[in-house]
C-alpha cells in the first residue's frame, strides 16, 4: 500500500496589481525620508544651531571643571630637583627637589591662568599665616618674566617665585592643568597634589595636615 504523498501548502501571492502598489508606497516612503535628511542637512541655520550648542557645552564643562579642584591621589613620588631663577630681578634663585627644614608648598600658575588670579590671595594669605612652619612657594609657568612679574605684582604675592621660562618643570613634577598645588613633605616627596582652584577650607585643611605629618616622630 502506498502512502499517501504530502500536499505542499501554497504560497499566498498578492496580484500583479497589489504587489506594485506596495512597491510603489514604499518607493515614496523612502524618497520622503531622504527629502527630510536631504533638506535638514542643506539647512545651513540647523548646522550652525548644532555647531553652537556643542561649543557651549565644552564651555560649560570647562567652567565647571575650573570651579571644582580635582585632587589626584597618587601614590607618594619625590619631587624632581631643579633649580629656577627668580622671577623678581636680583633675587636669588628657588631650589626644588631634596630634603628641607620644613615642608613646602609649590604653587603652579601663569598670567593668562583665569582661575589662578582667584587662587593667588588665598596662598599668599596661607604663606603669611604659616611662615617659619612651612615654606610656600610659586611657579611662573611658562611665559616671558616680564608677563610673570607684572602678574605677580597685580596680584599681590610676596612669597619666592621661581620662573619658568621653557615650562620644562611642571611636567616633571605632574603638573598638566592650572591652577595647580603641590604639597611636599621635609623628605622632598610629594604628598598631595591638586589640580584646579583649591579653596580657602581646602587649603587650610592639606597644610595643618602637611604640618602635622612633618613633626610626627
Amino acid at each position: 500500500m502506498r502512502a499517501k504523498k504530502a500536499s505542499t501548502p501554497k504560497r499566498s501571492v498578492g496580484s500583479r496589481s497589489e504587489r506594485s502598489n506596495s512597491a510603489e508606497d514604499a518607493s515614496k516612503e523612502t524618497m520622503s525620508a531622504t527629502s527630510a535628511t536631504n533638506a535638514g542637512s542643506r539647512n545651513p541655520g540647523t548646522r550652525y544651531l548644532i555647531g553652537a550648542i556643542a561649543c557651549l557645552s565644552i564651555l560649560a564643562a570647562g567652567a565647571i571643571w575650573l570651579l571644582m579642584p580635582q585632587t589626584t591621589r597618587t601614590n607618594p613620588y619625590p619631587l624632581a630637583t631643579m633649580t629656577l631663577p627668580n622671577l623678581r630681578a636680583n633675587a636669588s634663585e628657588v631650589r626644588f627637589g631634596g630634603k628641607r627644614e620644613r615642608p613646602l608648598v609649590i604653587n603652579f600658575f601663569f598670567s593668562d591662568c583665569v582661575g589662578c588670579v582667584t587662587e593667588l590671595p588665598r596662598i599668599e594669605a596661607a604663606a603669611k599665616k604659616w611662615t617659619g612652619q612651612i615654606d610656600i612657594v610659586g611657579v611662573d609657568h611658562f611665559e616671558p618674566r616680564a608677563s610673570g612679574a607684572d602678574f605677580a605684582a597685580k596680584t599681590g604675592i610676596t612669597f619666592p617665585v621661581g620662573w619658568d621660562q621653557t615650562g620644562e618643570f611642571a611636567p616633571l613634577v605632574g603638573v598638566n592643568a592650572f591652577p595647580a598645588t603641590l604639597f611636599v613633605d621635609k623628605e622632598g616627596i610629594v604628598r598631595r597634589r591638586v589640580l584646579g582652584q583649591i579653596s580657602e577650607q581646602r587649603l587650610n585643611s592639606e597644610l595643618q595636615q602637611l604640618f602635622m605629618s612633618s613633626h610626627v616622630n
